[in-house]
């Protein structure tokens, strides 16, 4: 698509001045209490097609500002005194409010105040610059009780937390997993506010648009920090790790639970799989090392009390993923088989972890001995906590990176580290560090957000936190990636002390710019980097679909380019029942949310690609995009194919089924990387050498 030059796209979009001119981003200048979106406090901010019309809705939570006559949203008649004066009914009398103040819904024309209420605001995107709020509050009037609005499509109000998007059921409709923590007269499922702090609550939207409350799945808990950054990093992730088409939910937090009169809590991560009728079942999938290795064995194993009289009892694996908090845990597929391998960071019982899991493609995960793994000259990789973990392919070769920030032991520089993956796909990671001048401020009580902002191909870093680096304190900031891998901090944008800031186009005109809460303010960064056309990535080519002799569906596609991403989607023709791997909309391909962009398949033999599921039978579409690193996406490029009990009845252009296994002897979903794979097809199989 074409843009438009940024001066005129801000006069017509947006109607404001600007600030003095700068080379990266230029800081939309806003008259108080007249702010294109609401100034709130303690939010995090998300994008998201809420309504499915192809734009990315602004969705946040947090609260208002204190009320008053000089910046509250409804002022009060007051006497000499200060006091405010009252009608005969006793009844504050109300002498004006601004646009953000709420209107009661059975007294037309009244409006109370959000002082300090917990929110829920949509911002509806119109297009061009143009948005439509609705909104939802909590509201609490210093103890006459809790008023919960129906509006902004039923979501939930939040203070401390936010909304993370994803479809649920496959209905193709956006549902949600909100988070947040009790405060101010708000709780959530009739908890007592002044217990079990934080909880993760899923609502489903329904065909009406309303997202719908349901039963206690997730656990209550968050990871309690003193900043809004801990809240606001991946403690909440989504991924097919099953292949089973289903979206399933990882959470890290510190879980909390009542006994009787007795609070309790624990340190947890916990994976939740799919059911497919939009409820979820922890799994205990997780293999450690052997205990006679194991570094940090506390929570991984419990002793076989029949073995007690024995020496040395026995140690049996309890099948859950290391106990940890006060970090961060993701889904990506490190080792380039197709399948989402999972990253933990945080405290645990033994300390602090950095805790890889290898996907074994039979619904289990092992933990893999990072020791050694890393070329840097240590031993181990550097744990963290009030962390956070993401990944991108940062150097476009085709393989996920880790990037990781937070706190490590002693008095040491804030970690900001990139894990170039090698490929080898046995989990061997160059890192890139602070102390080895990779130009990143490391932060602790962070969040990061991966995207390339300023269009050069290479991904770049928004970062939020305190760092010790150069002194800098509190801040967030952007840090541009160089060719060699380094990065460079944005000047031009600055080191703002802000609640929490979020990557998104704006104005429409496909460059990402910088929003979000700074404190009762709502700030908007302009991205003005270039008035070039900003182009969406190339469709992939050859895409094909068949049943395998197991009964599995397959699809392969060939793609354009290594620093491609490849989102993909399955569609039953008959029910409508839509698998995708990151939502998006099927006619344009417009990604339909951003927080889970680090599930996108990559291959660096991206040419060949291919991806299997299972799916029940029935007559299907499938359909591949490409994802640039800006979160420009392509249109999806379509086959289809008929599943029948394992009978193949493909369409005719689609080629016979094979297996492919490593030297492992696994079962793989493709030759990526380099090595020597056994390829079979029926009753003969041959040796591929990549």
């Amino acid at each position: 698509m074409k843009t438009f030059t940024k001066s005129l796209l801000v006069a017509l979009a947006l109607g404001a001045g600007m600030t003095a001119s700068a080379q990266t981003f230029q800081k939309l200048e806003q008259t108080e209490n007249e702010e294109l979106f609401m100034p709130l406090h303690r939010g995090i901010v998300s994008w998201a097609d809420v309504n499915g019309d192809g734009r990315l809705d602004l969705v946040y939570g947090g609260q208002y500002r204190p009320d008053s006559p000089v910046n509250g949203d409804v002022t009060f008649e007051v006497d000499a005194d200060g006091n405010r004066v009252q009608d005969e009914n006793g009844n504050d009398i109300m002498t004006g409010h601004n646009k953000w103040a709420v209107e009661w819904s059975d007294a037309p024309g009244n409006f109370f105040s959000l002082s300090w209420a917990c929110t829920a605001n949509i911002f509806l995107n119109n297009g061009g610059g143009q948005y439509t709020r609705e909104v939802a509050s909590s509201w609490h009037h210093w103890g006459e009780g809790t008023r919960l609005s129906t509006e902004a499509r039923g979501l939930l109000p939040t203070t401390y937390g936010g909304y993370y998007f994803f479809d649920a059921n496959n209905d193709g409709r956006l549902d949600v997993v909100v988070t947040g923590r009790n405060e101010w007269g708000w709780n959530y499922g009739n908890i007592d506010s002044n217990f079990l702090e934080g909880y993760h609550a899923l609502q489903i939207q329904n065909q009406e648009g309303v997202f719908e409350l349901q039963p206690t799945q997730f656990p209550f808990g968050n990871n309690e920090a003193y900043s809004l950054g801990a809240y606001a990093n991946s403690n909440v992730a989504f991924g097919d790790y099953d292949h089973d088409g289903l979206t399933d939910v990882l959470i890290q937090c510190y879980k909390k639970w009542r006994d009787e009169d007795e609070e309790k809590g624990q340190r947890h991560v916990g994976l939740y799989r799919n059911n497919g009728d939009g409820t979820f079942t922890e799994m205990r999938v997780f293999k450690p090392l052997p205990f006679e290795v194991n570094p940090q064995p506390a929570g991984v194993f419990e002793i076989d009390e029949s073995t007690l009289d024995q020496e040395v009892p026995l140690q049996v694996p309890t099948m859950v993923a290391r106990p940890t908090s006060h970090g961060a845990a993701n889904f990506g597929d490190l080792d380039g088989d197709g399948w989402l391998d999972i990253v933990v960071n945080g405290y645990c019982d033994d300390g602090l972890t950095l805790t890889v899991y290898r996907n074994l493609q039979d619904g289990t995960f092992e933990e893999v001995d990072m020791r050694g793994r890393i070329n840097d000259g240590r031993e181990d990789p550097v744990a963290v906590y009030e962390s956070d973990v993401n990944f991108a392919d940062m150097n476009n070769d085709g393989w996920l990176d880790i990037i990781c920030f937070g706190t490590q032991n002693g008095d040491m520089p804030k970690v900001g580290d990139v894990y170039f993956n090698t490929g080898d796909t046995e989990f061997h990671f160059t890192r890139s560090s602070v102390e080895g001048g990779n130009g990143l401020c490391g932060a602790s009580d962070t969040y990061i957000e991966l995207a390339d902002i300023n269009n050069d191909g290479l991904v770049d870093i928004l970062s939020w936190g305190w760092t010790n680096v150069d002194d800098r304190g509190w801040g967030c900031r952007m840090f541009t990636q160089n060719t060699d891998g380094s990065f460079t901090l944005d000047t031009d944008f600055g080191d703002l002390n802000a609640g929490h800031l979020a990557i998104g186009d704006v104005n429409g005109d496909g460059m990402l710019d910088v929003c979000g809460d700074r404190w009762f303010a709502f700030d908007i960064w302009l991205n003005v980097l270039t008035d070039e056309e900003v182009e969406p990535a190339l469709e992939p080519t050859d895409v094909k679909a068949q049943q395998t002799e197991d009964g599995r569906l397959m699809v392969s596609w060939g793609g354009q380019a290594p620093e491609y991403g490849y989102n993909l989607y399955v569609r039953n023709k008959q029910t409508g029942w839509t698998s995708m791997l990151i939502p998006a909309d099927l006619e344009t391909g417009a990604l339909r949310t951003v927080n889970n962009l680090n599930v996108a398949l990559r291959s660096e033999a991206y040419d060949e690609m291919s991806y299997t599921m299972n799916v029940p039978d029935g007559d299907y579409e499938v359909g591949v995009q490409a994802i640039k690193s800006d979160r420009m996406a392509s249109k999806f490029a379509t086959a289809s194919v008929a599943i029948s009990s394992g009978i193949r009845n493909v369409m005719p252009d689609v080629v016979a089924g094979k297996r492919i296994y490593n030297l492992g002897g696994r079962q793989v979903s493709g030759t990526h990387g380099h090595g020597l794979y056994i390829v079979r097809e029926g009753q003969q199989a041959s040796k591929i050498v990549r």
